[in-house]
């Protein structure tokens, strides 16, 4: 999806953008982690997957 949304940016607007920035946003239930070690867990299994899906233009 993101890749689509970037490439119609280009092709809407040809040179005028230059600079892109891609944001993820993922929805926390609360109630799944209950202790402060599953939390960084989860804070260390985002990173991985931000870290693999690193991209640069």
């Amino acid at each position: 999806m993101g890749l689509h949304t970037l490439f119609a940016v280009i092709r809407l607007f040809g040179g005028t953008f230059k600079n892109f920035v891609f944001v993820q946003v993922g929805a926390l239930d609360a109630g799944n982690f209950k202790s402060p070690r599953e939390m960084d867990s989860f804070k260390e299994e985002i990173s991985k997957g931000l870290d693999r899906r690193e991209c640069r233009l």
